[in-house]
């Protein structure tokens, strides 16, 4: 009976409705469906079970930085099952763990005015864009940049590395994946933080743990088998489009990585393709993720 009366009071009574589809979380609002025997249009779907909700609380951050002209890509075999959760709860429940962990990676990138990819976000002057980024308080920022300006390097240096910086805000010397604290429960959120030197660099480096969380463990085959099973999903955000696509890992010899990184991929190269790689032995092969940046 009480589930018949809040079908009825969702199905018509649309303030009531709005308000229930704002607050709820896509997963809540998918099980909550599922509870009450009820759908909602597509519109509303896009609007309230956005994948990007699934994963932040807050995602002003990501539209800050398609507005910037920035490209954000964010990958991983768990968003594969975050999707599918949405759309059939049950399924999922049933499948996996309610409280299942998920491991997602983010990437953030640029093009400059030469058509180069870049992983560095400068908003200094021209003529000091050759120097090392320096930090910066937050008071420092605001005294030196418009307020705008200073808003996005206080809010964006968490996600990678931005010239000048927040005090604080690089947490590495050296190039590699870390946490941002912005992710929903249950979900883990990597980017990519690359130094000043190689912030040019096409080529991402990813330790065997995580490889396993990018691709997926497939109930606990080897690597080898993974790779060919694998199809990691990765959404590419820029200023007008978010798009879907299908990543294949690829395991390639060393012999071949060698042409394939100086031919494609260099530091400095023209081009829009990133290359995460893994070395599982240091003289013999590597996995490989291509990820496009277009």
């Amino acid at each position: 009976m009480e589930t018949a009366c809040l079908r009825i009071l969702f199905t018509n009574v649309q303030p009531f409705r709005r308000t229930l589809l704002q607050l709820l979380s896509p997963y809540d609002i998918a099980k909550f469906l599922v509870a009450i025997r009820c759908d909602i249009s597509k519109r509303e779907r896009e609007t309230y079970m956005n994948i990007l909700d699934e994963l932040l609380e807050d995602t002003r951050d990501f539209e800050l930085m398609k507005e910037l002209s920035w490209t954000v890509l964010i990958f991983g075999s768990d968003l594969n099952i975050l999707q599918g959760r949405l759309s059939d709860p049950l399924t999922y429940l049933a499948e996996y763990q309610a409280e299942r962990v998920f491991n997602i990676f983010v990437v953030v990138t640029k093009q400059t005015k030469e058509n180069e990819t870049t992983l560095l976000q400068d908003f200094r002057p021209t003529a000091f864009q050759h120097l090392v980024p320096e930090s910066c308080t937050d008071l420092e920022l605001r005294s030196d940049f418009p307020p705008r300006t200073a808003e996005a390097i206080a809010s964006l240096s968490k996600w990678t590395l931005c010239a000048p910086h927040i005090v604080g805000s690089v947490p590495i010397s050296t190039p590699g994946w870390i946490p941002v604290l912005k992710g929903r429960k249950h979900i883990n959120i990597h980017t990519y933080f690359p130094v000043f030197n190689s912030s040019k660099s096409r080529i991402l480096y990813m330790s065997r743990a995580q490889v396993w969380q990018a691709i997926g463990d497939h109930g606990g085959i080897d690597l080898f088998s993974a790779i060919r099973q694998s199809k990691p999903r990765c959404l590419v955000m820029k200023k007008a489009v978010t798009h879907s696509l299908e990543l294949r890992p690829r395991l390639i010899l060393n012999t071949l990585r060698d042409v394939f990184v100086s031919d494609r991929f260099q530091q400095g190269s023209v081009g829009s393709k990133l290359v995460v790689l893994h070395a599982i032995h240091p003289t013999i092969a590597s996995v490989a993720l291509e990820l496009d940046c277009h």
